[in-house]
């Protein structure tokens, strides 16, 4: 018998503040998500989410293999939709990893929804879309209470289909070819077929830069000071 295993893909980058940032929300270019009307729960999600960016983006960019280009938003993202669906010990290990100790499965999606909100571009010229999914082998059964959580909280498409077969894993594909705009033609191979579950999140933005720069002749420090010409963020 083959071993069934979740694939959890996550793409693109999120942005990390400090984890004082987020409940004070009075540093300036401040950047972590609204918080206004937040409960004491919802609270500690928002610096449970920063403290766990931080941590893992650190021990991303430690491993010294050149640059790093991660999203821990789409790790925290897919891990608290697993954890809408679990129980008991399990719903415990991933909530305490996450930094949401305590905090009910509701209240974490609560807070992600609410981030989404707050993500909503300002202007017409701005375009973001982020896409989250939940795609579970046939021989599994989806509770309508999770499948509820999923799609209200975390705007997540949700459903049951046979992981077995080459056309599912295509179609998962086209899916997200679709909401990155075609950033992201392939992103399963056909090793996908041994999963249980695979879960998604993509985060498309594109929107010009406030103050736009020629970037042939612009000039970025890097973390030692030092100054130097690159065509950084150049498509």
């Amino acid at each position: 018998m083959k071993p069934y295993l979740p694939i959890i893909a996550l793409t693109l980058l999120s942005a990390a503040c400090d984890k004082a940032d987020i409940i004070s929300g009075k540093e300036d270019g401040y950047c972590a998500p609204a918080t206004a009307g937040l409960t004491k729960a919802q609270e500690t999600v928002a610096a449970g989410q920063i403290g766990f960016d931080i941590d893992f983006f650190k021990k991303a960019a430690g491993r010294d293999e050149g640059d790093v280009v991660v999203s821990p938003f789409s790790m925290a993202a897919a891990w608290s939709m697993a954890a809408a669906g679990a129980a008991g010990d399990t719903y415990s290990e991933i909530a305490r990893t996450l930094g949401f100790n305590e905090c009910t499965s509701e209240e974490i999606g609560t807070f992600y929804n609410k981030s989404l909100e707050a993500m909503r571009p300002v202007s017409d010229s701005a375009k973001l879309c982020v896409a989250n999914s939940i795609w579970v082998d046939r021989r599994c059964v989806l509770k309508d209470e999770f499948v509820s959580e999923a799609e209200n909280l975390y705007s997540a498409k949700a459903a049951s289909i046979d992981l077995t077969d080459l056309k599912s894993i295509d179609y998962i594909n086209d899916w997200v070819n679709e909401k990155s705009f075609g950033m992201i033609e392939k992103l399963l191979d056909e090793s996908a077929r041994n999963s249980a579950m695979i879960m998604t999140n993509a985060v498309y933005f594109d929107a010009p830069w406030t103050c736009p720069y020629d970037y042939e002749i612009a000039s970025f420090t890097n973390v030692d000071g030092i100054k130097d010409k690159r065509p950084f963020f150049c498509g």
